[in-house]
């Protein structure tokens, strides 16, 4: 409902018959090389999180993780956004013979390493633009709240849970959650890994911008790579805030009406590019419904 909300809002907010008018005109070469761009991204993205898996003693091929994470990925379009995805890919990952906090904490320690490439190039383009520069701020300042939060939240209440006369389902969850706090606390022995990490997130944030500059060639839009940082690093940002499903679908479409025409680009080309990459992705992963469709007929 959310997501049907905020797309409707988007559409409301641009001229239908210009986005229309821009989708059928787009140019195919710079929307074929963004589609090239978005595979390069998900093999970074998908190899990221398999060395760091490795570093705690997962033993299955890239392969294998490039599968979980493909069909997860298609399975996340209908769960709220980021958070969907990651508790697909730890439960699926447990299922391939990890121990589930330890592939949990293995998936959070990836997703706090992508909002930390992201906050960074956030407060990257926050120098390059004077203009814009406190809201920009004031983005990359709620990304690094969230991960606080939620970093608070992984390690402090264990041991709370399990102390004193608490119910049995209660003790059980405490359990749960110091057996994650140990796996996070864990990788402090694994400083090579998070460092590899970290910086393979960097280069799948700056590919996620140059996918969608890229792509705004289609529309005779060339954007070099100040306005590209201005802008889309903050517009994936928005896009990643876990309140609706599809990939941020809605905050998308209204996180590229407001952010893009401040580089030139229209609003209905705006949209445009919003309704495109959203396709790319769909695009991207409606192959990998064949992999779900063996794993359930194999089980």
């Amino acid at each position: 409902m959310v997501a049907a909300f905020l797309v409707s809002i988007a559409w409301l907010r641009a001229d239908p018959a210009g986005v229309l008018q821009a989708l059928t005109h787009a140019l195919w070469q710079p929307l074929l090389a963004s589609f090239l761009v978005l595979a390069a991204e998900r093999v970074v993205t998908v190899l990221k999180l398999h060395l760091l898996l490795r570093s705690r003693g997962w033993r299955a091929t890239f392969w294998t993780t490039f599968q979980i994470y493909w069909s997860s990925n298609l399975l996340g379009l209908f769960l709220p956004t980021g958070v969907g995805l990651d508790v697909l890919n730890a439960v699926r990952i447990h299922r391939h013979g990890m121990p589930l906090a330890t592939s949990t904490s293995a998936v959070t320690v990836d997703r706090a390493a992508g909002l930390a490439a992201l906050g960074g190039l956030l407060c990257w383009g926050a120098l390059l633009s004077r203009e814009y520069r406190s809201q920009l701020l004031a983005v990359a300042g709620t990304c690094a709240l969230i991960l606080l939060l939620a970093l608070l939240f992984l390690l402090l209440p264990g041991r709370h849970l399990t102390a004193g006369r608490v119910p049995g389902f209660v003790r059980g969850l405490g359990r749960r959650i110091r057996a994650l706090q140990e796996a996070l606390l864990g990788f402090r022995n694994y400083p090579r890994a998070l460092t590899v990490n970290l910086t393979l997130s960097l280069l799948m944030q700056l590919l996620r911008v140059l996918e969608v500059a890229v792509m705004a060639g289609a529309f005779g839009h060339f954007l070099g790579i100040r306005q590209a940082l201005v802008v889309i690093p903050a517009t994936n940002a928005i896009t990643a805030l876990p309140f609706t499903i599809g990939g941020g679908l809605g905050l998308r479409e209204n996180a590229y009406l407001t952010l893009l025409p401040l580089v030139g680009i229209p609003p209905p080309e705006a949209l445009a590019l919003s309704v495109l990459v959203f396709a790319w992705v769909v695009l991207w992963v409606s192959p990998s419904a064949l992999l779900l469709l063996r794993e359930r007929r194999d089980s």
